[in-house]
C-alpha cells in the first residue's frame, strides 16, 4: 500500500507540483518483540522506503518523512502479545520510560 500510494501520488501530481508524504510506521523494528516479525519487517521496509523516497524526489521538492508512534497499551497487539515480564524491559528502553496510552480510556 505504502509503495502503491506514494508512487501514484508522485506521477499524478508531486512531481509536477511538489509537496510532502508523510509515511506511518512504528518503533517495532528497534526493540524486537515476541511474535512480531511480519510487522516488524513490514515496517522497516517502510523506513527504508521513506528514505529513499527523500533522496530520489527531495530534488523535486517533494519531502519525504515518516512517523513512528510506539506502543500503545489497550491495543489488541499490545494486551495480547506482550508479556507482562517483557513490558518492564521494554519501558526501560523507552525514552520516557512508558508506554503510549489511548484518549479517552
Amino acid at each position: 500500500g505504502t509503495f502503491n500510494v506514494s508512487k501514484a501520488a508522485y506521477n499524478k501530481w508531486l512531481k509536477d507540483h511538489g509537496g510532502v508524504i508523510i509515511n506511518i510506521s512504528m518503533t517495532l523494528r528497534y526493540t524486537a518483540s515476541p511474535f512480531q516479525v511480519h510487522a516488524g519487517s513490514a515496517k522497516a521496509v517502510i523506513d527504508s522506503m521513506t528514505r529513499l523516497r527523500a533522496v530520489e524526489w527531495g530534488s523535486q521538492n517533494v519531502r519525504v518523512n515518516a512517523v513512528a508512534p510506539g506502543a500503545v497499551a489497550g491495543a489488541e497487539g499490545f494486551d495480547r502479545l506482550l508479556r507482562k515480564s517483557f513490558r518492564t524491559k521494554f519501558e526501560s528502553l523507552v525514552p520516557l520510560q512508558t508506554h503510549g496510552t489511548v484518549l479517552g480510556d
